[in-house]
């Protein structure tokens, strides 16, 4: 019996140090090394091979002793690990849908997206534990995440090494690093999503349906509980006349009308049909016409100097809440890409990682790591390559 103890706990701990491995090269081929909390996985992980092997040289009770202390170590980082994940997840969603909040926002957070950014600087990483991210058994090891061309190693070795070997070993290794601390770069990004928000300011107080809370809806006559039921369960609207082919079932053409001038899915100046352009509040045939007179708009400072031969300055600040010009992918300014409705410093980084792209398959495929394709069908009308 005790020979057959101590063969089984070779093998566990020839598990161990497969694992602790596996761990350590992943994170190093990340660069895994910036700031405090980015390095506590590393140390972990250099403490328990130096235990494992010492436990091996001179088995022993305290030897033992020192090896479960090391394991508590690991289970405490991976709790908080699974904290910072959490919250870095909560970020990344009020970015996305500001109006999230309690139970709501917990679930959003808590399902997380595969490549969900954690909290602290560009490079991160994150733990996928117990199954909850993968349907297939996991281990509970760190999954290391960084941006761009880093995280395709990353994939690649993960598929190759950790779910081929490791993800059906019955081990849990719970490591993190996801947060760390303050520094320049996440200072730059405050800066710059104060200036994108001043540049919205000018022209932000129509209410875009698929970023909009249940009760901002609700606070909008005509809707009732039910319309704002249907609202939330249909968007994202990648489309005002889709929005208004939903409404029109319930409203009649003046309620539309008078909730338009509050709610509105802005326009594609260069695609939007002619006669859709009519659904814009106190825009006429003639003035339709113009807005289409003048393709292909390159920014909307074209649209503010040919309209405004029509209409006054404040008219022309006015319309400009109901159009937009697309952004070129590849040479858009940090201002331009966080005009775009529910973008933020994190996917603002996301977006100019991957430059330059040569298709919007490109985009759709490398957003669509961190957003589901429905969002992505909602981000892909304002690009442009």
């Amino acid at each position: 019996m005790s020979t057959t103890l101590g063969t089984i706990r070779w093998f566990l701990m020839g598990i161990l140090l497969m694992g602790l491995l596996g761990t350590g090269v992943e994170l190093l081929l990340l660069g895994h090394t910036e700031g405090f909390w980015q390095w506590v996985p590393l140390l972990l992980i250099a403490i328990g091979l130096f235990v494992i092997s010492w436990g091996l040289l001179y088995p022993g009770r305290r030897n033992i002793r020192l090896l479960q202390g090391t394991m508590l170590l690991f289970v405490l980082s991976g709790l908080v690990g699974l904290i910072l994940h959490y919250q870095g997840n909560a970020e990344f969603e009020l970015e996305m849908y500001p109006s999230l909040k309690g139970m709501e926002l917990f679930w959003e957070a808590s399902q997380g997206s595969n490549a969900d950014p954690c909290s602290g600087n560009a490079d991160s990483t994150r733990i996928t534990g117990m199954g909850l991210h993968d349907p297939a058994p996991t281990i509970g090891f760190l999954e290391g995440r960084t941006i761009g061309r880093q995280r395709k190693i990353m994939m690649n070795l993960k598929k190759i090494l950790m779910r081929k070997v490791l993800m059906w070993l019955p081990l849990a290794v719970g490591l993190t690093g996801c947060a760390g601390p303050v520094t320049e770069e996440a200072e730059d990004e405050a800066q710059i999503e104060s200036q994108a928000q001043e540049q919205e300011g000018s022209v932000s107080g129509v209410i875009n349906p698929n970023q909009a809370g249940e009760e901002e809806l609700l606070a909008l006559p005509p809707l009732d509980a039910a319309l704002v039921e249907g609202i939330l369960e249909r968007r994202p609207f990648l489309s005002m006349p889709e929005l208004n082919a939903f409404l029109s079932e319930s409203l009649g053409e003046e309620q539309r009308a008078e909730l338009y001038v509050q709610l509105f899915v802005p326009m594609n100046l260069n695609t939007t049909a002619e006669e859709d352009f009519l659904l814009v509040p106190g825009v006429g045939s003639r003035l339709a016409h113009e807005f289409e007179e003048y393709r292909p708009y390159q920014a909307m400072a074209q649209f503010r100097r040919e309209i405004g031969k029509y209409v006054d300055e404040e008219e022309v600040a006015r319309l400009e809440q109901y159009v937009f010009v697309p952004i070129n992918l590849n040479t858009a300014s940090d201002e331009e890409i966080l005009t775009i409705p529910g973008v933020g410093p994190r996917l603002l980084h996301e977006f100019k990682e991957y430059r330059p792209y040569d298709s919007i398959e490109q985009f759709r495929r490398e957003i669509g790591k961190y957003v589901d394709e429905e969002e992505i069908s909602r981000l892909e009308r304002y690009v442009t390559l």
